[in-house]
């Protein structure tokens, strides 16, 4: 489920994605961003700033896949931390901002992300911790059969059996 979750997470962050390249095209969405301080379309140095979001919110999607065990991308864990920080950090400020429809959309959102993402970095946190705390107890077990031929002087032969299983 954690993969799914990590899916749905990325899902969101590209829907973010697609509203900041909505900013940089000119659609009037001022009130919905950046602390509503523009009623149209954002002045160039807002588009600026939508534009520097765009990595940032792809880092955010990969970092969460990554760490949920996605295929292919093997990003270190802490970028996953790093993700869920920034999305902890955005809803915080999408909660403070001045705009109401900012706050009335985009703080629900970024709540949600936060506890996707918070989800995903407990349960790989979680299942780290358990193969370090918990490892497969092996027994392993060592006998000798003497079995004396019968008829000889000679010693009895040692047959060594070395065998390793699983304990529960």
């Amino acid at each position: 489920m954690t993969v799914q979750v990590a899916h749905l997470y990325a899902t969101l962050c590209l829907g973010i994605i697609f509203f900041q390249l909505a900013l940089i095209a000119g659609l009037p969405l001022g009130p919905w961003t950046q602390g509503g301080r523009h009623p149209g379309a954002l002045p160039l140095s807002g588009r600026i700033v939508a534009a520097l979001s765009i990595p940032v919110a792809l880092f955010q999607g990969l970092a969460i896949l990554s760490a949920a065990g996605f295929p292919g991308l093997g990003w270190p864990l802490w970028t996953g931390w790093v993700a869920l920080g920034v999305s902890a950090v955005a809803c915080l400020l999408n909660g403070i901002t001045p705009s109401r429809p900012e706050r009335a959309v985009w703080f629900p959102i970024t709540l949600v992300m936060v506890g996707l993402a918070g989800y995903v970095m407990l349960m790989t946190f979680q299942s780290r911790v358990e193969s370090v705390q918990s490892p497969m107890p092996i027994i392993t077990r060592f006998s000798v059969s003497e079995t004396a031929p019968s008829g000889t002087l000679e010693l009895p032969p040692m047959q060594a059996h070395f065998s390793s299983r699983r304990s529960t």
